[in-house]
């Protein structure tokens, strides 16, 4: 159905994985996978550039999701036996003002994937091409040495030490385990070779994490991002144009001073109308002088696709947040320790390890937290009116 295009992308240096080369009974098989091994393996051999999507497709929500480790293991595999001498691993990232790939509401709404058809890819190519899609940010981030990196990896003892058993809290130290235990729920990868050890998988998956961490922190914020994470959670019930102007600048110049980079520059009311523009009416509506999203369950979740983007770099603050409420909530008091909120928020981060990247593997998840406890404070959420004891300021969350 599409030689045309598998014509066009193969003389591009493009070359086809299947989705699923486990070797079970169902899906692949081992000759396949080897077969896959040895040509990606030759390729880096020759000093071939390599290109491929660390998170393994797209992102249905939009936010970073968890890497998938088969190529990235196989590039490891390369380094450790000899074929090269070191990577050079890039993290690319893209933005853009609208969406070009479509918002998959329907897959969210539960509905089956419609499958690709050669005329269905040929209307959504010239429908893309007759859309105004407003303005796309590419940034290609700091190249990392894979042998720095691999060098890293081997000096934080709390990361290879063996996993005993899953994490039940509280019988398991969670400030001791949970850094570990996260990378121990790697990807599964069909791609790894034989007799490959925990400690191997554990590091694919830490740089995995590393890279996807990196691309996350350094995407660019357009002003479509900025202004859907307004609508679904400052202003949920509607504000006038005036007051949406505000909050957005106001966001935009929280988002910069936490070193966040925006994807746009220049007058706030023109940036807020173009921001209207290129969401549509679809999914806002304007009476008068209110603007707010619109009320239907397939406009909140391409709304949620946009805002999403911003909802990664509040995750750690809301975790806190959402420990400290929840503290407060069942003692009946104002005040909560330092220990209690700290074992609180890491439980939480294990359940929600899946769902966000909140540092890199190189840092501690219980640095992270105290660091959100910082946050907290500053934003007189908390106030420190003992050693380890905060008082929570009801009325700030």
């Amino acid at each position: 159905k599409f030689v045309f295009c598998s014509w066009i992308l193969r003389g591009c240096g493009a070359f086809y994985i299947r989705r699923r080369v486990d070797g079970s009974e169902y899906h692949g098989d081992p000759i396949y996978k080897s077969a896959l091994r040895a040509y990606i393996l030759n390729s880096l051999g020759a000093n071939n550039n390599l290109e491929f999507f660390i998170e393994g497709g797209r992102t249905r929500t939009g936010k970073p999701q968890p890497p998938k480790a088969g190529i990235l293991s196989v590039i490891m595999d390369a380094y450790l036996d000899g074929t090269i001498d070191d990577a050079l691993l890039v993290p690319v990232t893209l933005n853009y003002e609208r969406l070009v790939d479509g918002s998959f509401v329907r897959e969210q709404l539960g509905m089956p994937k419609q499958m690709e058809t050669f005329w269905s890819a040929l209307r959504g190519i010239w429908r893309t091409l007759n859309t105004n899609h407003g303005g796309i940010r590419v940034d290609f981030n700091q190249p990392i040495s894979l042998k720095e990196l691999v060098t890293s990896f081997q000096k934080y003892n709390y990361l290879k030490a063996p996993i005993e058993r899953c994490l039940t809290p509280p019988n398991n130290n969670l400030a001791v385990n949970l850094d570990r235990q996260i990378l121990y729920n790697h990807s599964h990868s069909s791609l790894y070779g034989a007799d490959v050890t925990t400690d191997h998988k554990m590091m694919v998956e830490a740089i995995g994490r590393h890279l996807v961490y990196d691309a996350a922190q350094s995407t660019a914020l357009m002003s479509t991002n900025v202004l859907s994470y307004v609508l679904l959670s400052e202003q949920r019930r509607g504000c006038t144009l005036q007051q949406l102007q505000r909050c957005v600048e106001a966001r935009g110049a929280a988002l910069q001073a936490a070193g966040r980079d925006l994807g746009y520059t220049g007058d706030t009311s023109s940036l807020v109308k173009h921001a209207l523009e290129m969401l549509g009416r679809g999914l806002v509506r304007r009476d008068g002088r209110q603007v707010r999203a619109q009320p239907t369950v397939s406009a909140a979740l391409e709304l949620s696709y946009y805002a999403n983007a911003l909802v990664a770099h509040y995750a750690a603050p809301a975790i806190l947040a959402t420990a400290l409420e929840s503290i407060v909530c069942e003692s009946d008091e104002d005040t909560v320790r330092h220990s209690e909120l700290i074992e609180s928020s890491l439980q939480l981060c294990e359940v929600l390890s899946q769902e966000f990247i909140l540092c890199p593997p190189c840092t501690r998840i219980e640095e992270t937290m105290l660091s959100a406890i910082g946050t907290l404070v500053s934003c007189d959420v908390l106030s420190e009116i003992q050693v380890n004891i905060y008082l929570w300021n009801p009325g700030t969350l």
